[in-house]
């Protein structure tokens, strides 16, 4: 149990490509940075600092429920925290890259290091085709 803790609490010393970079840019393409951090740690301290940084870039409103603000997300928060935790969970560590998150006016896309698993490729993807890897 103690080498887990240590791995997990020494991620990058272990797996220097183990981090997610992620940049907002302004318009729907091209490379005007808005912003872009790159975040270290372990993957839960990854996930935490990368899904608030997410939900601070994105517009936001308001709507009143009773006596009870609640804010509203231009992107459901349930589906940058699946996105998220996706791309953390099924990356392949065993590549020399990092996971990458852009996001512009229109879109969010998440890059995570790894191909389709077993005999699945782009073409299987509506067939309903299934191939489980872990």
């Amino acid at each position: 149990m103690l080498v887990f803790y240590y791995l997990v609490k020494n991620l990058q010393k272990f797996l220097p490509e183990a981090y997610i970079q992620c940049s907002h840019f302004s318009g729907i393409k091209g490379r005007d940075a808005i912003t872009s951090r790159q975040f270290n740690g372990s993957l839960p301290e990854q996930f935490d600092a990368v899904y608030n940084f997410i939900l601070s870039q994105l517009n936001k409103s308001f709507k009143i429920e009773g006596k009870f603000r609640q804010v509203v997300y231009e992107v459901p928060p349930v589906a940058i925290r699946e996105a998220l935790m996706n791309a953390i969970l099924h990356r392949n560590y065993h590549l020399n890259s990092s996971i990458k998150i852009v996001i512009y006016n229109d879109r969010i896309e998440f890059f995570s290091p790894g191909n389709f698993p077993g005999p699945i490729n782009l073409n299987d993807l509506q067939s309903g085709i299934s191939y489980q890897r872990n």
